[in-house]
């Protein structure tokens, strides 16, 4: 007799996306592709064999949608691996959205923005007992149905954040060189000497004598401007 036991816990990257708990009615409805997102050299155990283990790229896409009632709700596929075989899901599943297979080494990412029409179903999860959206069919959308696709603005797809990174250490002043926020103020200037007694006036002269005019700069002319930092006084 065969036992059905819990399949193992695989650990690694994110996939796809943190999407809200809401769940989507069944049934069918036309949505809007939010996102592709890939994921390369990922290590998962084998179909076959669970201990080996192989490295793989797989595929997921995310849709948004309005029901009936006028909710809201964003859903998004298993993964699918990166391959162009006719039996592979992601080429069976393009093929059934585009209308015809698709071009070899064309790029998944211009389906976001795409309309499609959809078919949901509920399964349960195996692991956590969870009901979750299930994608069953797919389907271009028929010309007279596109107007009523709905915008991907009405959705905010999360984004995967990076853990912050520490504000960069504040490199060591060099040795001799003093941190601005840590100078010393400056020594008060030492009190100005007091001036020489004057000397008595020398005695009267007969002789004639001529006089001469000393020419001095002045420091508050051009010549001494402080070009460099830009300060007259």
């Amino acid at each position: 007799m065969a036992i059905l036991q819990q399949p193992p816990s695989s650990s690694g990257p994110i996939t796809g996306w943190d999407l809200p708990d809401a769940l989507p009615p069944a049934g069918t409805h036309l949505a809007v592709c939010l996102g592709v997102k890939d994921t390369f050299d990922l290590d998962r155990p084998t179909f076959d064999d669970p201990a080996i283990m192989e490295r793989i790229n797989v595929c997921r896409f995310a849709f948004g949608l309005i029901a009936q009632d006028g909710m809201k709700y964003m859903l998004q596929t298993r993964e699918m691996r990166i391959s162009a075989h006719e039996k592979a899901n992601l080429f069976i599943f393009l093929t059934a959205w585009l209308g015809h297979p698709p071009i070899i080494g064309w790029d998944t990412s211009e389906m976001s923005g795409r309309g499609t029409q959809i078919t949901i179903g509920h399964e349960t999860s195996r692991k956590t007992g969870r009901i979750f959206p299930a994608i069953v069919t797919i389907a271009p959308v028929m010309d007279a149905l596109k107007g009523q696709v709905p915008d991907t603005a009405l959705f905010a797809l999360p984004l995967r954040t990076e853990p912050q990174q520490p504000a960069p250490t504040p490199a060591p002043a060099e040795q001799g060189q003093l941190i601005p926020e840590q100078a010393p103020a400056p020594a008060p200037a030492p009190a100005q000497a007091p001036a020489p007694a004057q000397a008595p006036a020398a005695a009267p002269v007969t002789a004639p004598v001529t006089a001469t005019t000393a020419t001095t700069q002045s420091i508050f002319s051009e010549s001494n401007v402080d070009q460099g930092s830009g300060v007259n006084f």
